[in-house]
């Protein structure tokens, strides 16, 4: 469901509009309000929209209003807390102009298309409440060849490396631009696809392994995408994306100006490969207990990029260790003497202990298997680390996920040089963060990767569990979730998760003559065999970047 309101969201502000379905759901995302202290402001400026000729429309709000080749000025209301779009009680103007509500909390007015004028969007609530900003035109683009090719109808093997030259005014150059088509859903929803996201440049050529990437996507149960490409008669499109930083605009919390230039062609499609909507791998490695088993999951290489992609920076958001080192068990039968008469319940009471350490313990081990995790990621991929302290140092780092520390003769929570959470572990915590795509940049995460300058977020928990082996002898069993975050192919501050993979299996017995050292939980928790697991993880995760094309879809954005 999270990906869905993501694409409502997202394909709002770049004009792609939804048919029946995604009207009805957008209906039910829309509640009217008038505090302008609750709502999240987009400021929209978009240049030469599309119209009927695609097969896709802004839906029935703006059927009638916005017409092929216009331009379309105003904003959009999004929920600045929660999951949602507003419709305003009150007014907007642009330059005198009442602004006219058209889907989604969005109102614009259209405008001809050699208007570029600067605009003065005026908001005025019930409640009395008034706020205005300027608005610009983003820079025009037009699309001159396809393939080499300018006529209408120039074919686009999927298959094959795609070539598009483009006319722009210099001072545009290095900008951002999207590449989409027009792709159909199940129950004939349809849309623009975004499959490629790049630095503008005069002639862009993008590898075949991106049409299998799409913003625009719905996963089957096996992990491909459910969204395809319109065969033959199709629209190339391509978006100039000028999008301002993220601030805010009194009275609204949340602030921030996109800037469209569009320019479609007709095409002709052909062609189209297995699209990929998420991942899954298993894998073993050796471990002393006998193996450890992993298992993974990813998204696809539009949402998540390759850690051998050229990443420079990685940050740990968060690691903590969670365990279980006290367990109770009370196990009853009964049995019949037939014969006597009698019935006799025997019970029988076990006790798993692991012994309660002082924090040093539990210091040292997390300390050790940072580092060898730091060093992994340095030796295989080139990443360096950010320094730990200047990550929870930040302010949007306050922002996070209290992972609350206990050490008892139950429970061991500790975490790693104040680290937290990043994640959501309750009901509350997860409804509680939830937020409209539009706003996805302006969340505590986002803010955090941004002000350290990283490029990923790597989270891991240790979990444990105080059990026993088949000889009775008392191990914890450790459960090791690693994690990597960063942004996604748009180029907007929004973070997606890119991967998580598992490490779990059997503990390893031991005797408490082994806590005089410091070190003793390395061989315990079988330190080394948890590092080596991750590593055949990655492995595997690698490889199933190259086998999706999401490796040389993001080395040639490189």
């Amino acid at each position: 469901m999270k990906k869905l309101l993501l694409l409502l969201a997202a394909t709002l502000v770049f004009g792609t509009s939804c048919t029946m379905l995604g009207e009805l759901a957008l209906k039910a995302m829309t509640t009217k309000e008038k505090d302008l202290s609750k709502m999240a402001v987009i400021g929209l400026y978009n240049l030469n929209i599309y119209g009927e000729e695609t097969g896709v429309t802004m839906g029935s709000g703006g059927k009638d209003y916005l017409t092929t080749g216009s331009n379309m000025v105003g904003l959009q209301f999004v929920k600045n807390e929660g999951i949602g779009v507003y419709a305003l009680d009150g007014v907007v103007t642009v330059n005198g102009d009442t602004a006219r509500s058209v889907t989604g909390g969005i109102y614009v007015v259209r405008y001809d298309p050699e208007d570029l004028s600067d605009k003065r969007v005026v908001v005025t609530s019930t409640s009395g409440q008034t706020a205005e900003f300027m608005l610009k035109a983003p820079s025009p683009i037009r699309i001159t060849k396809v393939n080499g090719q300018t006529a209408e109808g120039a074919p686009i093997d999927l298959t094959r490396p795609l070539t598009i030259e483009l006319d722009f005014p210099a001072s545009a150059t290095g900008k951002t631009v999207t590449v989409s088509l027009v792709a159909k859903a199940p129950m004939n929803a349809s849309g623009f696809g975004i499959f490629y996201t790049t630095r503008l440049a005069r002639t862009i050529t993008i590898p075949p392994d991106a049409f299998r990437h799409k913003h625009f996507n719905g996963g089957s149960p096996s992990g491909g995408d459910l969204v395809k490409y319109v065969a033959g008669a199709n629209h190339l499109k391509v978006d100039l994306v000028e999008e301002s930083p993220v601030g805010n605009l009194a009275p609204f919390p949340y602030f921030k100006t996109i800037g469209t230039a569009t320019d479609t062609h007709p095409v002709t499609v052909s062609g189209e490969p297995a699209g990929v909507a998420y991942w899954k791998i298993e894998a073993e490695s050796p471990a002393p207990s006998g193996k450890f088993g992993i298992r993974g999951q990813g998204v696809n290489g539009y949402y998540s990029r390759p850690l051998g992609s050229g990443l420079r920076q990685a940050a740990l958001g968060s690691f903590n260790i969670n365990g279980v080192i006290y367990k109770k068990e009370v196990n009853t039968s009964t049995s019949t003497n037939t014969l006597a008469g009698t019935i006799t319940t025997t019970t029988v009471t076990r006790e798993f202990i692991f012994p309660q350490l002082d924090d040093q313990y539990w210091n040292a081990f997390m300390d050790s298997f940072y580092g060898d995790v730091r060093s992994l990621l340095q030796r295989r991929y080139g990443i360096t680390m950010v320094d730990v302290d200047r990550v929870t140092a930040h302010p949007a780092y306050a922002e996070l996920f209290v992972n609350q520390e206990t050490n008892t003769d139950e429970l061991i929570r500790k975490n790693y040089r104040n680290t937290q959470r990043l994640k959501p572990a309750t009901l509350g915590e997860i409804t509680g963060s939830a937020t409209t795509a539009m706003v996805a940049d302006n969340m505590p995460i986002a803010r955090l990767v941004d002000g350290i300058g990283a490029d990923a977020l790597i989270s891991m928990t240790l979990e444990l569990q105080v059990g026993a082996n088949d000889e009775g002898k008392i191990i914890l069993n450790p459960v090791l979730r690693f994690a990597v975050d960063g942004p996604n192919q748009s180029g907007s501050r929004t973070i997606t998760e890119w991967f998580s993979v598992q490490v779990y299996g059997a503990g390893v017995p031991f005797s408490r003559e082994e806590f005089k050292d410091l070190a003793a939980l390395n061989r315990i928790l079988q330190k080394d065999a948890l590092v080596l697991g991750l590593q055949t993880a990655l492995d595997a995760v690698d490889a199933k970047h190259v086998e999706t094309g999401a490796t040389a879809l993001w080395n040639s954005l490189r």
